[in-house]
């Protein structure tokens, strides 16, 4: 375990939920509806809502998800500038995989009949399998179904591959999910330029990238590569975390003719926004740091 992986474990929960305050909506959909309308009306900005939850132990649970996402559906039914996310854990893919592609399709089913942008958001590594075999079950009867793949694991140039073809929408991440050195790149540097030599063949293959990542660098370097392939704006959305201060960045690319989204999660348990915010502080390190100015100030 590195350095920030023991330090963001042992941050006491009191200081994760002072922290939460500038990452995670509120305790009620209606937090999030109210941060994503703001976004859009101020500057443009779109919103992919999350239900907070991590992996279900009983089909109740499972059950219960899908009831607070279909609400965020009839919230995001009138909002254009508003999608979804959900993990298969979440719908049970752990405790009963048929139940969580019912789920899943109940809600795609929700989503695709009013025109909202549904995702189907990536795991860790035991869930890599699961996760693209339900995205293409439910892709054909689904079109605007989109999939995430995380440039930290070996395997998702061939995952690329097997996409050919379906007309995916693919949105491209480093991972939040620490992975074994034989699956996956163990420095954050390796999987940023993976994803930068996974992104010529995305844009060959998906019908619309999303990129998502806050580093400047690597930014730069992505919006180089889109100008130099003449890849239209309509095909590339730049999303990041709500939270992490990148504001000016955001509103450049806007300004520029890109769109961008911002992850707005909410949480209805803050068991689920500790465990949300431990993993976001294990994959930007330097959260921890801006996390404890928040919370301290100045020395």
């Amino acid at each position: 375990m590195r350095w920030h992986d023991r330090v963001a474990h042992r941050i006491p929960r009191r200081l994760v939920l002072a922290f939460a305050r500038r990452y995670i909506a509120g305790p009620a959909l209606d937090d999030g509806l109210r941060v994503a309308d703001d976004l859009w009306s101020s500057r443009r900005i779109r919103s992919t809502l999350d239900v907070l939850g991590e992996q279900v132990t009983s089909a109740e649970q499972a059950r219960a998800a899908l009831d607070a996402y279909l609400r965020a559906a009839e919230g995001a039914a009138t909002r254009p500038h508003v999608s979804l996310s959900f993990k298969p854990g979440h719908f049970g893919q752990l405790v009963e995989p048929a139940l969580c592609e019912r789920q899943a399709r109940a809600l795609a089913d929700a989503c695709e009949r009013q025109g909202t942008r549904l995702t189907i958001d990536m795991e860790d590594t035991g869930l890599t399998d699961p996760t693209l075999d339900l995205y293409r079950r439910l892709k054909p009867g689904f079109p605007g179904l989109g999939l995430v793949l995380q440039s930290r694991l070996f395997r998702t140039a061939e995952d690329i591959e097997n996409l050919a073809g379906l007309g995916a929408r693919v949105r491209l991440c480093i991972g939040a999910y620490d992975v074994a050195g034989d699956v996956g790149y163990r420095t954050r540097r390796e999987a940023k330029d993976n994803l930068l030599r996974l992104l010529p063949r995305l844009l060959d293959v998906a019908t619309v990238v999303e990129l998502a990542t806050h580093d400047r660098a690597l930014l730069e370097r992505i919006r180089e590569l889109l100008v130099r392939r003449e890849v239209a704006r309509e095909r590339v959305e730049f999303q990041m975390l709500m939270g992490v201060p990148r504001r000016k960045l955001q509103d450049a690319l806007v300004a520029d003719g890109w769109t961008v989204r911002l992850y707005v999660p909410y949480a209805e348990s803050w068991d689920d926004a500790t465990a949300y915010l431990r993993r976001r502080l294990v994959e930007t390190p330097s959260i921890a740091g801006l996390a404890l100015r928040n919370l301290f100030g100045p020395g």
